[in-house]
């Protein structure tokens, strides 16, 4: 008779048994959207800060990437290497921004040529006088034409930069631009000024919304920056040597006041401040 061997033991019965756990794998951290915007509007406000003209914008740029930077640092299991780049790049350029817009207003007043045109009455671009006292023209329902005095003489600056100023016209509570599609109302009354100018430099010169300008008295008036256009452009355009471009300058003055003097400033840093004087 065989005898059955005992079946073997491997520790106790009543021994639990251990159990090993493995841990679920870490998922990476992506950046979020809202941190690449912001980096988007970082790199835009610098670029904006180191124009000169620009530069008084940016800003806005400059605004929007830092809070979309605080945004994204404040986000939970996302990565914060780039919301923290667009953080201090925004922060550079809004100081980058104000350091060069001081710059740029330094500069323009401190190292500009003042050429001013001395009024000659022509023939040919006085007025009527009938057209100046007729009783029946209501100031309200038709726009005044200023004096004639200046208007349509050219004035060459020093390095061959010429300006002309075809026509003044006031009077008008509103002013239409974009064809007609949208329109803006004065605060006094807006003057339009109608402008050639030929670049007979040998070095290009900015133009910028704001470069024609005028003056009543000591008081100086700048040009309505969304009413105001220089050749197919609105708000900044280049002008090369032996080109002529034409333009149109708003200003908003008070109502029966009369522009003096009309400026046109070729350059903020190396260029000049030409006057044309109406009256």
């Amino acid at each position: 008779m065989s005898m059955q061997q005992p079946a073997p033991h491997y520790g106790h019965p009543n021994q639990p048994q251990q159990q090993f756990f493995v841990p679920a794998p870490v998922q990476p951290r992506t950046t979020s959207a809202i941190s690449w915007t912001a980096l988007g509007f970082g790199i835009a406000g610098m670029l904006a800060a180191i124009i000169p003209g620009v530069s008084f914008f940016a800003w806005i740029f400059t605004l929007v990437a830092l809070v979309l930077a605080i945004i994204g640092l404040a986000q939970k299991h996302r990565a914060k290497a780039v919301a923290g780049v667009s953080l201090g790049l925004s922060t550079v350029a809004f100081v980058t921004a104000v350091i060069v817009s001081i710059a740029t207003l330094g500069s323009a007043g401190v190292e500009n040529d003042e050429i001013v045109a001395e009024p000659e009455i022509v023939a040919e671009s006085a007025a009527p006088a009938a057209s100046v006292e007729e009783p029946e023209t209501t100031p309200e329902a038709q726009p005044e034409v200023l004096a004639p005095v200046g208007i349509g003489q050219t004035v060459t600056g020093h390095y061959g930069v010429t300006f002309t100023v075809d026509a003044v016209t006031c009077g008008m509570t509103s002013y239409s631009y974009a064809s007609g599609y949208l329109e803006e109302t004065a605060l006094g009354q807006f003057c339009e000024i109608r402008f050639t100018t030929f670049n007979g430099s040998t070095s290009p010169f900015d133009f910028y919304s704001d470069s024609v300008s005028g003056t009543i008295g000591d008081a100086y008036y700048e040009a309505e920056s969304s009413l105001s256009t220089v050749g197919e452009d609105s708000w900044f355009s280049t002008v090369n040597p032996g080109l002529t471009v034409s333009g149109v300058t708003v200003i908003d003055i008070p109502v029966g006041a009369q522009l003096e003097t009309v400026h046109l400033q070729t350059n903020y840093f190396n260029g000049q401040d030409i006057v044309v004087q109406l009256v």
